[in-house]
């Protein structure tokens, strides 16, 4: 599936690549998964001062619901 320059266009991420695109579900129960990773050597913005920092939160992963297209929810997780 080349969702990929899609999102690219449409919704860039700075310091986020996206990754592997795959569809789970049956029927009308389908979902888009993209997984999403930290670019290398990207700096993070820091969640309490606002800051760039070399490191990422140390959270547990968390899955984003983004816009559906085409009807087809579409969920953004980490790799």
């Amino acid at each position: 599936m080349q969702l990929q320059p899609i999102l690219r266009r449409v919704y860039p991420h700075a310091g986020f690549v996206y990754g592997k695109v795959h569809e789970r579900g049956v029927g009308d129960a389908r979902t888009i998964v993209v997984e999403v990773r930290p670019r290398k050597g990207a700096r993070a913005f820091c969640s309490g001062c606002g800051k760039r920092r070399a490191l990422y939160d140390t959270l547990p992963p968390r899955r984003f619901t983004f816009v559906p297209l085409w009807a087809i929810p579409v969920i953004l997780t980490p790799q």
